[in-house]
Parts: C-alpha cells; structure tokens; sequence
C-alpha cells in the first residue's frame, strides 16, 4: 500500500475535515439510507477494503464514507 497517496487522497477528498466544517456552517448532508446502502455494496465488493472496513485507496472507514452525499468513491464507484 502506498501511504503518501493514501495520506494525499485522504485529506483531498471529502474527509473528516470536511465533515466538521460542514457540520459547523450546518450545511452537513447525511446521505439516505438506500443511498448508503448502494454505495456499501460497491464498497464491500472492491477489491481495496480491507478486513478492517478501510479503504485502501483513500484511507476512509468506507462505513463513515458512505454517510455523507459530498463523500466520493477515488476510483469513481460511486
């Protein structure tokens, strides 16, 4: 695994950081459930989840990822 590009997409993609800032301006959008639940199974089918539930790609917890509508899959997914 390439950790500088894990690290790079982690903080260029829509993160943690991202989530604190929407959620201070009240602009966080919580994705619906059929929506998380799309997205999940592409993400338990990809061959970069770990046994951990990461993302190996961008380095996200691919269960927290799917629960916000700005989050993006890095290999475009979804």
């Amino acid at each position: 695994m390439d950790w500088s590009s894990v690290n790079n997409q982690f903080w260029n993609s829509y993160s943690i950081k991202n989530v604190a800032c929407d959620a201070c301006r009240g602009k966080l959008q919580v994705a619906s459930r059929a929506l998380k639940a799309e997205r999940r199974a592409f993400c338990n089918s990809c061959e970069f989840k770990n046994r951990f539930g990461f993302c190996q790609k961008c380095g996200c917890k691919t269960d927290w990822k799917t629960a916000f509508v700005q989050s993006k899959c890095p290999l475009g997914k979804w």
